[in-house]
């Protein structure tokens, strides 16, 4: 409640901000599990700034996490405009961050091959886009590649503790997806070490502790505890470490299926109070 209040008196300071509304959007997607209010945000931002690209992205991710099939022609129409409007930035790296986003918002639905046209236009303007590419390579199965990818990111010097966390939270889901599991337990080191030394988002903290939940044997009750919060991650892919609880954990493996959905915001978390073990954590 805190939290909410000190964003709402930073929107009241100057409502006509889109941004603002924006940040205070994201907060409740992701922070307070509550899309529908954050589509009222994301809405009044673009109407304040229909040229903010940054909201114009919010609203594209917005409708491709949470707008159903329906919705879908008019998130790639979005989504295409966005990277159309923005190709002409090529020395903007701000521009050349949301155009990666919004080239992982196509392969979530389904658009490699454009997706990966983006990508690669980035590339020919001297942008590093590789977070984005091994994200879109692991939502196609290209594991090894992902793998691969991640590695490489975690070598370069320089590179923030917030994307330090992220890049190896990511890459822990991978290795545990192809069995590498010293190595995972490395990454899941390297992403909690880094989390403790700077601002890192509650989603990675949230999908560190379910594979430290599912993989590790770790406890439900942290996850847990931010789940009950309201922490999310609206369309991230677990299916690979369901698929590994299926074949290890069958008894567990509902359970496990049942808490992904609800960390990408496809099932409210009423529904996982029909599963013993987590009531009674």
């Amino acid at each position: 409640a805190a939290a909410e209040k000190l964003q709402l008196d930073f929107i009241a300071a100057d409502p006509e901000d889109a941004n603002r509304l924006v940040a205070f959007g994201k907060f409740l997607e992701a922070e307070r599990a509550d899309p529908r209010r954050a589509e009222f945000y994301f809405k009044d931002a673009i109407r304040l700034q229909p040229e903010n690209w940054a909201a114009a992205a919010a609203w594209a991710s917005w409708l491709v996490h949470h707008g159903g099939r329906a919705r879908r022609t008019e998130a790639l129409h979005i989504i295409r405009h966005i990277c159309e409007s923005l190709k002409g930035d090529g020395a903007d790296k701000s521009a050349s961050k949301i155009i990666e986003q919004m080239a992982i918002r196509l392969s979530e639905l389904d658009q490699d091959a454009a997706a990966r046209e983006i990508l690669a236009d980035l590339k020919r303007k001297a942008f590093d886009p590789s977070f984005a590419e091994a994200l879109i390579e692991a939502r196609a199965g290209n594991l090894a590649k992902a793998d691969m990818l991640f590695a490489t990111i975690l070598r370069k010097p320089g590179l923030y503790y917030r994307d330090a966390a992220n890049v190896a939270a990511n890459h822990a889901y991978i290795l545990f997806a192809r069995r590498k599991d010293v190595a995972a337990r490395e990454a899941l080191r390297v992403a909690e070490e880094r989390s403790q030394n700077g601002f890192i988002d509650s989603g990675i903290r949230l999908e560190l502790a379910f594979y430290k939940w599912v993989h590790t044997g770790g406890d439900l009750q942290p996850l847990k505890a931010l789940i009950v919060r309201g922490v999310r991650s609206p369309g991230w892919d677990l299916s690979r470490s369901v698929e590994r609880a299926q074949s290890e954990k069958p008894r567990d493996a509902e359970l496990v299926a049942a808490v992904a959905d609800v960390i990408a915001g496809r099932k409210q978390v009423k529904f996982l109070n029909d599963f013993p073990a987590w009531r009674q954590t």
